[in-house]
């Protein structure tokens, strides 16, 4: 009796024992298994990852933001960089692994680990402010619009002063010459516009 006794408790400490370790297994400790490019990751639902986010300055992070941020395993983080005007991306850097695209202002980024990374830009001398262009085309037009009516003036003050003299078939060639003059210097204005 005794001996039946001790192995009643020996089962039942077996049962509740196997019990705990397969509730801790199936129920309180679930396994995650993702494969993504190949990898498998293991790990639970529960696990989270950093991503610091940073930039060079000369533009900004506007996807998700610049910042730490906490996000699941294996999401997959939305990047999209804006450079500032007179600005290009250059790409990101850092820990750039889960990247999809580098090179690209507008990626993914899968959190399979904590990343800290960076938007790179720099300085484009291609472009042209618009103000600026329109500063120059206003220039442009202002000058040309000046050196024709200082030409014009002039023109017609050496025909005037010809004209008084007596010499009327100079003050006409004058005249001449400096329309010619003025259709030179408006075409050469338009050429380097």
């Amino acid at each position: 009796m005794e001996r039946r006794r001790k192995f009643q408790k020996i089962n039942r400490a077996c049962r509740i024992s196997v019990l705990l370790v397969l509730f801790t297994l199936f129920v309180a400790l679930p396994v995650y298994a993702t494969t993504h490019a190949g990898v498998t990751v293991l790990g639970t639902p529960q696990m989270t990852y950093t991503l610091t986010v940073g930039s060079s300055g000369f533009g900004n992070v506007t996807a998700p933001g610049v910042g730490v941020f906490t996000y699941n395993i294996s999401d997959n983080v939305n990047l999209v960089a804006t450079a500032n005007y007179h600005y290009m991306f250059t790409g990101w850097t850092g820990d750039v692994g889960g990247i999809a695209d580098v090179n690209d202002h507008s990626t993914t980024v899968l959190m399979l680990h904590d990343y800290n990374i960076s938007a790179n830009f720099a300085y484009d001398p291609n472009v042209i402010p618009a103000d600026a262009q329109a500063t120059i085309d206003l220039t442009g037009t202002l000058m040309a619009l000046v050196v024709a009516v200082g030409m014009t003036i002039l023109t017609l003050g050496f025909g005037v002063s010809l004209i008084r003299v007596g010499n009327i078939g100079g003050a006409v060639g004058i005249s001449i010459v400096g329309i010619l003059a003025i259709i030179v210097i408006e075409a050469l204005m338009g050429a380097f516009r």
